[in-house]
């Protein structure tokens, strides 16, 4: 057991006006003890600058001796009984919180909890810092796809054309381009749409399938930010007039579990397409 530590109330915290501010009168290297509150027995104080931990402990420990005074002077300190008994005492150090009881007020068991919730928190930090380190490459690498990716739109938006059904599908697009010219909203689906059915166009002659490529070229082709919505009226043009246009739409009508003929969401569609 530590030495007994007696104090006495020097006053209230004037900054806060509810701090309680107490003085070591047991030993000259902790000079104070800084009450925060008392509430159910257990006291929260704030750690002094410049105090070394093992002489913080040496305090705190000495606080549960039975010749310490200072359970009477933090009940006096706040007009309580003095029969009102500190059971802990709580106190945080260098981002360690630890609690003091009569059970643990021993220097040497105090300061190995201490040490060894340093050493698990520099533990925690480092697994934190190489996550953030990873979660920041990882977006690193995703925005340098992506720069790629928009280069590579474009460039298939020039020089690729799109491929319809027939020609009363193509005549049927054009209509809808015609219709959805007038407002952002229409552009941004039209826009989304072309760019989109082109970019799958170039992967499908590569071998690929619209199940394998639509849900993720659908995001890459998303530069505008387009809605949910929008790009359901992208989906149900490009059912009726892309060339893989059914291909599109059974991918769709899976992916959201509704019936193979569905025409997706026509009951909302603004955009018309013939």
């Amino acid at each position: 057991m530590a030495k007994a530590t007696t104090v006495y109330f020097e006053g209230i915290g004037e900054y806060d006006h509810t701090s309680r501010k107490f003085r070591v009168t047991s030993t000259d290297v902790v000079d104070t003890i800084l009450v925060n509150s008392f509430k159910n027995g257990t006291v929260v104080v704030s750690t002094p600058s410049g105090v070394e931990i093992n002489d913080f402990l040496e305090v705190l420990a000495g606080c549960f001796d039975k010749a310490s005074n200072f359970s009477t002077e933090v009940a006096k300190s706040y007009n309580y009984s003095k029969k009102t008994i500190v059971d802990s005492i709580v106190f945080t150090f260098n981002g360690v919180t630890l609690v003091v009881t009569a059970d643990n007020a021993n220097v040497d068991t105090l300061r190995d909890n201490w040490i060894s919730q340093m050493k698990s928190n520099a533990k925690n930090y480092q697994k934190e810092r190489r996550t953030w380190f990873n979660c920041v490459q990882k977006q690193k690498e995703e925005n340098k796809l992506q720069e790629k990716i928009e280069e590579e739109l474009f460039n298939i938006d020039e020089t690729v054309n799109l491929e319809f059904k027939d020609s009363k599908s193509e005549q049927k697009w054009d209509d809808f381009v015609s219709k959805n010219s007038n407002d952002a909203y229409g552009k941004g689906i039209v826009k989304f749409a072309v760019i989109w059915a082109k970019y799958m166009q170039n992967l499908i002659k590569q071998g690929k399938s619209i199940t394998e490529i639509a849900e993720e070229t659908s995001r890459y082709c998303n530069t505008d930010e387009i809605t949910d919505t929008m790009r359901t009226y992208a989906v149900e043009a490009l059912s009726r007039c892309w060339k893989y246009g059914d291909e599109l739409l059974k991918w769709y009508n899976e992916k959201y579990g509704l019936e193979e003929t569905t025409i997706v969401n026509s009951s909302l569609l603004t955009t018309n397409v013939g």
